[in-house]
């Protein structure tokens, strides 16, 4: 999570406050490139739903028709990246899965991440089908601005660009106060992932607030994480000793989970434990209801 908000783009940093994409927060659900790191939530990346562009169409019907002198294709879908040298007769080729495709963004753009031929099945369900998924060029709002001295750039998406789409504000910033804002940004998406009503930390969170469900302060669901609310008390410390909020907050937030885990939050909640003290590791953010064991409310003891 701690890397969430650097997608890879050489040295430069891309923070994003309305992003499109989940952000897993449970490490263990990281998969791939960091500007796409949720793959359970996204069912319209299956197969069937997956746009073919017309350069793709074209490298498939190439494909099947035997066109290429070289070896096959083994990711045609999603070859093509936009506002990029890799596009029509240049589109991404791969030999196997795993093969990077190396791309060069046209002017005025700026790559970020890496473009992996790949498949990912989750419990069944298919993602990506020999894919390249990973790399894509963002419109830069200056394209002309350069960071001078002992600055650093750090990249903000920017929604408003008069009218012309989303593009990425090059803010110049010292490499200290860059890294603290990078720092700071990470802490306030925990706070996002964090439920007002019990203190509790969902699984994941979603940074497109047309996904969330207006459960304050912004969870996209009802998926309350043991595992991921030790890691966000850790957080809360961090935010304290960073002096991001005040002790009295901090002291406030922190008895408040507490309080969830140890059973004490009032009549409307009820966190069960196993007849040997166990915690679940899913659970209803709400109420403390147990998930279903096929929803991950087992007990677990790693989690407790």
């Amino acid at each position: 999570l701690a890397m969430i908000a650097v997608a890879g783009a050489s040295d430069e940093a891309v923070l994003d406050d309305g992003w499109e994409a989940e952000c897993s927060i449970s490490l263990r659900q990281l998969r791939g490139q960091l500007t796409f790191a949720e793959t359970r939530l996204h069912p319209d990346l299956s197969m069937e739903n997956v746009a073919f562009t017309a350069a793709e169409s074209d490298a498939a019907a190439r494909s099947m028709s035997g066109d290429f002198t070289a070896a096959t294709n083994v990711c045609i879908n999603g070859s093509v990246i936009p506002n990029s040298n890799r596009v029509g007769s240049n589109a991404c080729f791969a030999s196997a899965l795993g093969d990077k495709c190396t791309y060069q963004c046209n002017e005025g753009y700026i790559a970020i991440g890496s473009h992996v031929c790949q498949s990912l099945e989750v419990d069944g369900a298919l993602y990506f089908n020999h894919t390249f998924f990973g790399g894509q060029c963002y419109r830069l709002c200056e394209p002309d601005k350069q960071c001078t001295g002992d600055t650093v750039p750090l990249r903000w998406f920017n929604q408003s660009d008069a009218g012309y789409g989303e593009c990425l504000e090059t803010r110049c910033k010292s490499k200290d106060n860059a890294l603290r804002d990078l720092a700071e940004g990470n802490y306030n998406l925990w706070r996002v992932a964090r439920s007002d009503r019990s203190g509790v930390y969902v699984d994941h969170v979603s940074l497109d607030k047309s996904k969330q469900m207006g459960v304050l302060p912004g969870q996209n669901n009802y998926q309350g994480s043991t595992d991921t609310s030790g890691l966000g008390l850790i957080m809360e410390c961090i935010a304290d000793s960073m002096q991001w909020i005040d002790r009295s907050e901090f002291l406030d937030r922190v008895n408040m989970t507490l309080s969830a885990f140890a059973n004490t939050l009032g009549a409307d909640w009820n966190l069960p434990r196993s007849q040997n003290g166990w915690l679940p590791r899913y659970f209803n953010v709400l109420n403390g209801q147990l998930f279903s064991s096929s929803e991950g409310g087992e007990w677990s003891v790693m989690a407790t």
